[in-house]
């Protein structure tokens, strides 16, 4: 497209320099005089915004079509411009095909209208010829038909196209507009080329053109979703000539409560009436899911009573969830009922988050039977129950030890035609290892792989085979991993490091500890601990205690579970009355002090 406007602009470097024919000024003169009563009416219902159907245009353009002498452009551009403003960009099109056919000569006006609903349609290569035939009619392209086509490449997210046509203009001396600078520095934004969206935003007032509210706030939800914040509250506070609005101040609030910045929200959300902007339901909803998120319920009920308060703010089922989420997750369930029981007084109708939240809380108490309660009054309400209801339940019951229960939902849940996604596969998965299961397990995992098996899935079959001393099939079953290009994580490497001490391949099992350290995996507490615990256990008690010094060195705290391995390994390998002494004397020095010895 853009090489295609290159070609035409070469062949006509400078449309000011070409000689327009007289008659094209006698017949413009012309036509500006002729303009009848009827075209005065046409124009100022256009430029009045009464035509607000189609239909009208229509009838206005077939009655101007019938007219002798034909009326001028400027009474055609009006209707069109009435058209495309509806919407109606094909309809647009069609009259334009028509008033051709008649013998109206479209003007650059004209042209400048069917370039912006050719962009609107995404017939940008329509749009570039339109564009070709403002400059072989001897018209100088304006920055509406640049803007148009910015715009249009944009739609069809041609950004890098849409940065050279915007650089071209610039090149033959157009100053962009506020429309030319909006569409690409949505579209910057929206591919994530931020820099480049706010580098273009600093330069607009060269150009004598100002970002609006909107635009503002495009960058600013860019900048905030990228996590950078502090740029975001710096560009709001360069808002000097433009009122933010309560997107704005929306967005800014919702960033910084997901930054975990509470106070600096509340002081922006302090701020709002005073800059005349009201909080709306999502101004809430922000600040109650970022109190819920840190703990601070109750502050976040505090907060709900105040917007319930306000008869202009109606709840929506967002803020209900947030709220009844944060209370099952402090344990606080007979709340999170009381408010979900009074969803329906307040015209709020429950979805399947709310039922979710509701049946998580329970399965995590082991109230099996209040979970299985809201799950049938779920179905009973007519939401159908989403493949997160069936994994919270199959999750919660395998980690309960009920896994028979567990693959029971499971089955029900492919019976009743919803497809279970890579946490349900996992989940049951993992519980079917817990009870030695392993085939039944092998074939859950041979049959997702459809659905794309991810490392943690590789690690639970792995951690299967390890714990039922299957170890060939854990090590073959690690190199498939690599080969599907799936990286081992830290959980499959200790995993597989606990396996080989178990199994008394202890060189093996170092090896794959200098392996996963070469992978750019750093050996945590757990690693460690396993590593420890085989050592001993294959009675390599001095690689045993040059292991933990290594630990000590790395300023690693060893904590409990660690310290069951240390003392039990040490007594097995005779040191029991030096650790007894050691430990008791010097505990301030920790456990690695007894084994200064």
């Amino acid at each position: 497209m853009i090489l295609l406007l290159r070609k035409v602009i070469s062949e006509h470097p400078s449309s000011s320099s070409l000689i327009i024919p007289l008659h094209n000024h006698i017949h413009s003169l012309l036509s500006s005089l002729k303009t009848t009563h009827f075209e005065n009416v046409v124009i100022n219902h256009c430029k009045s915004g009464k035509i607000e159907k189609l239909d009208d245009a229509m009838g206005y353009f077939n009655n101007m079509t019938s007219m002798v002498p034909l009326p001028s452009s400027m009474a055609f551009n009006h209707i069109l411009s009435s058209v495309s403003k509806i919407g109606c960009y094909s309809d647009a099109i069609t009259m334009y095909k028509k008033m051709k056919d008649i013998g109206i000569e479209p003007d650059n006006v004209t042209l400048n209208i069917l370039i912006g609903c050719c962009c609107e349609l995404k017939e940008i290569a329509y749009g570039f010829s339109l564009f070709g035939g403002i400059i072989k009619r001897g018209y100088d392209p304006d920055v509406i038909a640049f803007s148009s086509l910015i715009k249009g490449l944009c739609l069809q997210e041609k950004i890098c196209d849409a940065r050279k046509l915007f650089d071209k203009m610039i090149e033959l001396g157009i100053q962009p507009n506020g429309a030319a600078c909006g569409a690409l520095i949505t579209a910057l934004c929206k591919s994530g080329e931020l820099d480049v969206a706010v580098g273009l935003q600093k330069n607009m007032g060269k150009w004598n053109c100002e970002a609006n509210v909107y635009l503002y706030g495009v960058i600013m939800d860019a900048l905030c979703k990228r996590g950078s914040v502090d740029e975001a509250l710096t560009l709001f506070s360069e808002m000097v000539e433009v009122v933010p609005d309560n997107v704005v101040f929306n967005t800014l609030i919702d960033g910084l409560c997901k930054s975990d910045r509470l106070r600096e929200a509340a002081r922006l959300f302090n701020s709002m009436s005073s800059r005349g902007v009201s909080a709306d339901a999502h101004t809430y909803n922000s600040l109650i899911h970022g109190l819920c998120k840190r703990g601070l319920v109750d502050e976040a009920l505090n907060l709900f009573s105040e917007m319930v308060d306000d008869s202009k703010i109606v709840s929506d089922a967002v803020v209900f969830n947030t709220l009844i989420n944060g209370l099952c997750k402090s344990d606080r369930l007979s709340e999170a009922v009381r408010l979900f029981d009074s969803m329906s007084s307040r015209g709020v109708s429950a979805d399947a988050h709310t039922y979710n939240s509701l049946i998580h809380g329970f399965c995590q108490r082991g109230l099996w039977e209040e979970a299985s309660k809201y799950f049938g009054k779920m179905e009973g309400s007519g939401i159908p129950c989403t493949v997160v209801t069936f994994t919270i339940l199959i999750d919660s019951l395998c980690k309960s030890g009920n896994t028979e229960k567990a693959y029971e939902i499971f089955k029900e849940m492919i019976r009743s035609g919803k497809e279970p996604n890579v946490m349900t596969y996992n989940s049951m998965m993992n519980g079917l290892c817990l009870i030695g299961k392993l085939d039944e397990a092998q074939r859950l995992f041979d049959s997702m792989a459809e659905n794309g098996q991810n490392v943690y899935s590789f690690s639970i079959m792995i951690h299967g085979y390890c714990k039922s001393s299957r170890l060939d099939e854990a090590i073959q079953l690690s190199k498939e991993m690599q080969k599907r290009g799936l990286k081992p994580n830290q959980v499959t490497y200790t995993t597989l490091i606990d396996g080989l001490y178990q199994a008394s391949k202890v060189r093996t099992a170092e090896r794959m500890l200098t392996v996963m350290q070469s992978n750019g995996l750093t050996l945590d507490i757990v690693t460690y601990s396993a590593s420890l615990d085989g050592l001993f256990k294959n009675r390599h008690v001095d690689a045993a205690i040059e292991l933990l010094r290594s630990v000590e060195d790395k300023g690693i705290e060893i904590d409990v579970p660690m310290c069951n391995i240390l003392i039990n390994g040490l007594c097995k390998a005779g040191y029991s009355d030096k650790v007894r002494k050691q430990f008791f004397e010097i505990p301030n020095k920790g456990l690695v002090a007894a084994l200064t010895l």
